[in-house]
C-alpha cells in the first residue's frame, strides 16, 4: 500500500509539474543538459520549432458556444510512453487541449499570461521564476516546477522561450518550448494559448483555448495509467488558475 500511494502522489506531482509548464521553450540550437537534449520540436507549420493550437475549436457537428461560458470543456487528452532513439530510454508524454468562454476582457487574460517573476506566485507548480532575457514579443524565462510535499522540495529546473504573437482581428496568441532542462529529466514541453474576442447572445466575451504537451523521462511502473485519469482534470484546472488571477487583478486585490 506504501509504494501504491507514492506512485500515486508521482503521478499526480508529475501532472501539476507537466501541466503547470505555463510556457515551456527552445531557441536556435537545442541545449543540452547532462548529455540529454530536449526534443526540437515540428520542422514545418507557421512556427518552426512549436506545438500550437491557435484558432477556435470546430467540432464536426458544431457546438453550441453558450455552453462554454465560464465553463472549461477538454478538447481532448493524451498520455503514452515512447523509447527515445537517441538514449532508447523510455519517455511518459502528456497532452491536454482545453477551451472556455469568460466575461473577462481580453487584455486583462492576456497580462496574466505575458511572463514574469511574478508567476511562481500563482502558477501552477512554479516554485521560482526569473526572465533571463525580454526582447520584443520574445521571452527567455527560468523556471523551477514542481512541490512541496511534507516539507520536501521536489523540482524541474527548465528555461523556456516564450513568443507573444499578434494575430488579425484582435486575436493574441502565446505559445512557447522548452529550451534546457537542466537536470536532464524533462524530454520535451509545447505549450499555447489562444484569446480571442467573441459575441455570444449579444454579450461580449473572450474565448480562450489552452495547449500542452509535454514529456519526462524515465517515468516509474504504473505512472501511464494513473496520469490517464488525472489529466483531464489538470487541463482546466490549469486554464481556471490563470482566470482566478486575472479576476483578483481585475478586482485590484
Amino acid at each position: 500500500m506504501k509504494g501504491q500511494a507514492t506512485g500515486r502522489f508521482n503521478a499526480l506531482r508529475f501532472a501539476r509539474i507537466a501541466f503547470g509548464i505555463a510556457y515551456g521553450a527552445g531557441f536556435g540550437a537545442i541545449a543540452v543538459a547532462e548529455g540529454l537534449p530536449v526534443a526540437p520540436g515540428p520542422t514545418g507549420g507557421p512556427y518552426p520549432g512549436f506545438e500550437v493550437r491557435y484558432g477556435r475549436y470546430s467540432p464536426p457537428g458544431g457546438q453550441d458556444l453558450s455552453l462554454l461560458i465560464e465553463k472549461p470543456m477538454v478538447i481532448g487528452t493524451k498520455v503514452q510512453t515512447f523509447i527515445d532513439e537517441g538514449t532508447k530510454g523510455k519517455v511518459l508524454e502528456a497532452l491536454g487541449d482545453c477551451q472556455a468562454i469568460y466575461d473577462l476582457p481580453i487584455a486583462a487574460i492576456a497580462a496574466v499570461l505575458e511572463v514574469d517573476a511574478k508567476q511562481a506566485k500563482y502558477g501552477a507548480g512554479l516554485l521560482d521564476a526569473h526572465i533571463d532575457l525580454k526582447s520584443g514579443n520574445r521571452t527567455i524565462v527560468y523556471q523551477e516546477l514542481g512541490t512541496l510535499f511534507l516539507g520536501i522540495r521536489v523540482s524541474y529546473l527548465t528555461r523556456s522561450e516564450v513568443f507573444r504573437d499578434e494575430l488579425p482581428d484582435g486575436v493574441l496568441g502565446f505559445r512557447a518550448r522548452l529550451i534546457e532542462s537542466m537536470d536532464g529529466k524533462l524530454y520535451e514541453s509545447f505549450s499555447s494559448w489562444y484569446l480571442e474576442p467573441i459575441v455570444v447572445d449579444g454579450r461580449k466575451l473572450t474565448y480562450v483555448r489552452t495547449f500542452m504537451h509535454a514529456g519526462i523521462r524515465n517515468p516509474f511502473l504504473g505512472a501511464e495509467s494513473i496520469m490517464r485519469a488525472f489529466i483531464p482534470k489538470q487541463s482546466s484546472d490549469m486554464m481556471s488558475s490563470n482566470i482566478k488571477e486575472a479576476r483578483r487583478r481585475l478586482a485590484g486585490k
